[in-house]
């Protein structure tokens, strides 16, 4: 099992210019902040969907969560934005690993 390397794909996030401020004066930031939970969540999925049960899928999942959590704390981030962060990048990988699953043969829907 690979984990997902935030060397590759750093956070970046710049908390302070956006403390106080409202999202939509940073539209190019809000729009790379969702590009990158998109690739993030695809290369979590490839890894989860290869996994032989459920149970090792979700702690593959607990694992990249708290790995995007630490990344982005390292970064900067508030703990409660890291975690918003971490829960979006892993609710989209779920997502996506049931979507994956879903369609293989001889899975049954959504399930795996």
């Amino acid at each position: 099992m690979a984990p997902l390397n935030c060397d590759n794909s750093p956070l970046h996030l710049n908390v302070e210019c956006r403390r106080g401020r409202r999202a939509e004066r940073y539209p190019d930031d809000h729009e790379d902040l969702t590009r990158k939970i998109v690739v993030w969540a695809t290369e979590i999925a490839k890894y989860a969907v290869a996994l032989p049960s459920r149970r090792a899928r979700e702690s593959y999942l607990a694992e990249r969560h708290r790995e995007l959590v630490a990344g982005a704390v390292a970064e900067g981030a508030a703990e409660r934005d890291a975690v918003l962060l971490a829960d979006a990048c892993v609710d989209a990988a779920r997502r996506i690993t049931t979507a994956l699953l879903a369609q293989r043969p001889g899975e049954p829907e959504g399930r795996g």
